[in-house]
């Protein structure tokens, strides 16, 4: 009689064990999913490209995507727990700037990270030398250009050179500069102007040289009739 009872104990308590198991597995898959990522959700990064790196905590799997082929996330997906991910961008070789959404998904749970790329910089002229006659004249030379810039004149041709331009800050659009150059009534002359964009350590630099010819030859009489013996 003891020994049926003791058994009736052990496969009592075996059988509340194996139910306590299926208890905490039932309620580890009913555990809300949550994703906790370390650092920041927004990150810039510069023309060069470059890569980025953080942990995720996740309860349940997890997957990832990107949504642009020059920012790619690795791994692709993971397990619950905490694993390092890392970001590798590509450089940009475009004139515009890019995003990229790269977005972590865990059963309903989403959570989405983006990525801001520089473009490259770009300083274009249509025309670096400009040969004009000695006549009062203006010239239009085209810029292509997605950063702001400034013109500089030497100061020892800025008496007969003037400048008018816009600017452009975003996308590689055109914009014009607008030489004014006044008559020249002496030697051929030249002069330059600098075209700087971005700042003075790592900025883009043009320069326009301009040509004006010598004053035309002239005869100047100071009577009308001159009586010759």
């Amino acid at each position: 009689m003891r020994r049926f009872v003791k058994n009736i104990f052990v496969s009592s308590l075996a059988a509340l064990v194996l139910v306590a198991c299926a208890d905490f597995n039932l309620f580890d898959g009913l555990k809300k999913a949550s994703i906790e990522i370390t650092g920041n959700t927004a990150y810039t990064v510069d023309t060069k490209g470059g890569n980025i790196t953080f942990d995720l905590t996740s309860t349940k799997d997890w997957t990832v995507s990107s949504g642009q082929s020059w920012c790619k996330v690795a791994p692709s997906s993971g397990e619950k727990g905490t694993s390092l991910i890392t970001i590798d961008v590509d450089e940009n070789t475009t004139y515009d700037e890019r995003n990229a959404k790269i977005t972590f998904k865990s059963d309903t749970v989403t959570r989405i990270i983006t990525v801001t790329q520089k473009q490259k910089d770009a300083l274009l002229l249509t025309n670096n030398k400009v040969e004009v006659s000695d006549d009062e004249c203006e010239v239009s030379i085209v810029v292509k250009s997605n950063m702001q810039y400034t013109c500089m004149i030497e100061s020892s041709v800025a008496e007969w050179i003037s400048v008018s331009d816009k600017s452009s800050t975003k996308g590689l659009k055109d914009s014009e500069l607008v030489l004014k150059i006044k008559k020249n009534e002496g030697e051929k002359r030249q002069g330059k102007i600098i075209v700087r964009g971005g700042d003075i350590m790592n900025g883009i630099e043009e320069t326009v040289t301009i040509y004006q010819s010598a004053a035309k030859p002239a005869i100047t009489l100071t009577e009308n009739e001159f009586v010759v013996g």
